[in-house]
Parts: structure tokens; sequence; C-alpha cells
């Protein structure tokens, strides 16, 4: 559930329950697109439907106010209406914004109230309500703790935070929730007064009001995109599905500051089928370090000490939450200069599992419109134009990839345009299973060169490992 229309303002999102369950006491968040009212319901098991008992909006002063609700505790069943926005804890010993929900005639009796540390975010009142994060910097996991059994006790949390000034900052966080995304944003901006105050007064005074006016922030651009499921299909002339890509919890941060730009992209895991062989039938998978520790503790050894190990290994690693994922790589660059300056450009690929089949292999071909004579067009020395002689400097540039598990189908017969399009590239194929090839990584430090001159260097790198690991597999 996400609010747009506001600089300032927060929008919670709660997890469902499963289907089974559900119970008359559940509650649930629910919003009209294209508007920017909320509508929070109970589920009745019984009668299989939603009754809304608040209704809330957003309102021009940037504050989330009940404009509706219906209380059976009060006395006089008067609706009661509570708005969402920021406080200050005048009691606490360094001063600091708390979001509260209060009711709307601004008394001291706060319902619920939030309150930020260094790596939380917690419940003033309630002991075990509270979000944790491991690190503000980037993104990361985050665990969810409550005393509401209805609530989840883990969950997956991408966030990002942006400081603009000394004591502000921006907390983003988006979570997966049944194939969709819920957003929660907060907003914590304030000015500094002590820069106001006379040197003989010693009190701080505390405004009564958020400020809206945070002056000139340090970072001028910053945004978090996040999906939980991006598919791409490529479909030839035939009618043919050749490639089905599937890449699961795409996270992508972009903040552009006034000297530097910083590009931050994870994908948790990469797979890729075809119809080729069968309806579903794997060609490519990337996996994270997540699954292949669940790969080994579920898989089954010959012993039962092997089985205690992997999972041991896998509970060692879950206590750690540092869930490496199948693709990420992260961009800093300055903008300022007449080159661009890469200080970090680094691009990970996990452990990668890739199943040639030599039908599908001429079809992309095909697809493609490569021949022979257009890819060695690409790698001739030609004229290049402004854009190609452009060179970049690279403090630390950094391209690698766990380990490659790489198997070759070949067919006995090929239809007659593939005959022509193998023939055209006289590149016979060899039939083998399951080859471990080693990919050592591509690095290089402080080089100056053009990103054509680095494609081309990379890209001989990679093939030769690739080459010299099959060849000492075959020979094996």
């Amino acid at each position: 559930l996400e609010m747009s229309g506001s600089q300032d303002h927060v929008a919670l999102a709660y997890d469902n329950p499963s289907e089974s369950t559900m119970n008359s006491k559940d509650r649930f968040v629910l919003t009209a697109v294209g508007t920017r009212d909320v509508v929070l319901a109970n589920y009745n098991s019984v009668r299989q439907h939603f009754t809304p008992f608040q209704y809330w909006k957003m309102e021009t002063d940037n504050r989330i106010r009940n404009v509706g609700a219906s209380d059976s505790s009060s006395n006089d069943n008067k609706p009661i209406r509570y708005v969402l926005d920021f406080e200050y804890n005048k009691k606490a010993k360094q001063k600091s914004a708390m979001l509260c929900l209060k009711p709307a005639s601004y008394s001291r009796s706060t319902t619920q109230r939030w309150y930020f540390t260094d790596n939380s975010v917690k419940n003033w009142k309630k002991k075990f309500c509270y979000f944790t994060v491991s690190n503000w910097s980037a993104g990361g996991h985050v665990q969810m703790v409550s005393s509401d059994s209805n609530f989840p006790s883990q969950c997956r949390v991408f966030f990002r935070r942006c400081h603009r000034k000394a004591g502000t900052g921006v907390v983003r966080l988006s979570t997966t929730v049944h194939g969709s995304t819920r957003v929660l944003i907060v907003r914590d901006e304030q000015r500094n007064f002590v820069q106001d105050l006379p040197e003989r007064q010693t009190r701080v005074p505390l405004p009564t009001e958020l400020s809206r006016d945070c002056g000139q922030p340090k970072s001028r651009f910053s945004c978090l995109f996040f999906a939980s499921a991006f598919d791409v299909s490529v479909v030839n002339v035939d009618n043919e599905e050749l490639l089905h890509l599937r890449l699961n919890e795409v996270a992508i941060s972009i903040s552009k500051r006034t000297e530097n730009t910083n590009l931050s992209a994870t994908v948790t895991s990469i797979q890729c089928d075809n119809q080729v062989n069968a309806d579903s039938w794997q060609f490519l998978k990337v996996l994270s370090e997540e699954d292949e520790m669940e790969q080994k503790a579920g898989g089954g050894g010959s012993s039962k000490k092997a089985g205690a190990s992997g999972s041991l290994a896998l509970k060692r690693h879950n206590d750690r939450n540092s869930v490496l994922p199948a693709f990420a790589m992260h961009f800093a660059w300055a903008t300022n200069n007449i080159h661009p300056v890469f200080e970090i450009a680094d691009v990970q690929v996990g452990r990668t599992v890739l199943q040639v089949d030599e039908i599908l292999l001429w079809k992309l071909f095909e697809f493609l419109g490569w021949t022979r004579s257009t890819w060695r067009a690409v790698w001739e020395d030609k004229p290049v134009d402004v854009v190609e002689r452009k060179r970049f400097y690279f403090n630390r540039l950094t391209l690698s990839m766990k380990k490659l598990h790489l198997s070759v189908l070949v067919a006995q017969s090929l239809p007659a345009r593939l005959s022509d399009v193998k023939r055209q590239w006289n590149m016979p194929l060899v039939c083998f299973e399951n080859a471990v090839v080693n990919i050592l990584p591509f690095q290089q430090a402080h080089c100056f060169e053009t990103i054509r001159f680095l494609f081309i260097a990379a890209q001989k790198h990679f093939v030769r490992t690739c080459c010299n690991s099959i060849h000492s597999f075959s020979v094996a």
C-alpha cells in the first residue's frame, strides 16, 4: 500500500495471514486504485466478506486522517478520528521525532507511538513490537517482530535510507505479499533549532509541528524500484516461445547527489525455460547462495551425518542472515569530471547452470539474425565514433561469476534452414554433461580505457577461461 501526492506522508501496510488461518478478528488494509482513500476492514470467515470499520484519507495538511470510524467500544457510538503524524519526545535525553497514531483532537493520549534508533524502529509502549535493521546504508533484510499472533515473525524487506542533512533521513521499506508489493515510507525532517538560539539560553524549544522546510538537500534524487517478479518471453515468427526469462525479487536503487551517483541492483534468482524439447525445460538458472544451501541441505546425502552437517550449515547461514543474490551490481561514479570516474564498478553472478540445446541455439541465432559475416564485422578494427573513443577511469572494476555448470546437447538432425545457419558458422558442437567451469574474475585497477576496449578484453578473458576448462574436461 503506497499513498502518493505528498512529500511528507506515512503509508502503513500489514501482511495478510493465509486463507486457512483467517478468522473473524483478522483485519485487512484495502485501497481504491487511483484514489488516496484507504479502508480498514474486518474479515468475517462465516459470511466470507469484508466489513469496513475505518476510512482514511490524505488531507491538505499532509496527514493521513481518519474520516470515519465505527467503534462499538465507545459509549456514545460517535466516530473517533485519528491522524498519523510525527511527534517529538520531550522526556527523552536525545530529542528525536516519533511516528504516532493519535486522536484528531491532539490530546496527549497517544494510541501508538514509534521512535527511531540507530538500527530499529520500535513501538514506544509494546516491548516486543519493532523493526530491526542490520544496516541503514544499503539494501538488505529486515526482521519484523510483533506481539500480535497474526503478524508474521519474519518478513523479507528491502530498505534504503538517504540522509538529507545531519539529524534527518528517509526510511524506505518494501516487502512482497502474495505476489504484490507493499511499501512503507517514513519521512523524518526537522530543523536544527540550536543554531538559531542565543548562547545564554540552555533549553532547546521543541516545535509543536513538523517543519516542512529542510533546506538544500544533499541527495537531489533518490528512488527505489522493487518488483516481486519480472518476466520476459522471446517468440519467433512461428509463434514458438524460444525463451521465457523470469527474474525474482528485482530491487534497483538509484541516488544522485551533487557530486556523485550510485546505482545498485540485485536479483534473488534467475530462471530461463524454453519449449523446444518439452512444455517446460530448464535452459538457464542462476542460484542465490540461499538456494544453494537449501539444495545441499534438502538433497539428502548417503549418510545421516552428511545431512546433519548440511542442516547445520544452513542454520548457521540463516543465523548470519547473509544471503547472496543470484545477480548483484554496484556502480559509484563522479559526475563533475570531463571523463567519468568510476570509484566502484562491481558485477557479480551466482552459481549458473546452463544447458545448451543445439536446436535452440541455432533458432536463437536465426531469430537474432546473426551470421558469420555480421559477427566478424563487429570485432574487426574499424573507425570508431566519438562515443566509442570516450575513455572512462575505473578505480576498481570487477566482473565475476561464482561457478558455471555447462551441458551441451547435440541434435541428430536439423531442419534445412537451421542447417544453413550452422553451415555459415562452421562451429562443431561436442556433447557433454555438467562440466564444472571455474570462472576466474575479470579485474582491473586504476585503468583508463574505452568501454569497447574493456568489453573485448573481458570477452577474451571469459572465452579463454571457458575453453581451457572445457578442453581439460574433454581430455579427462
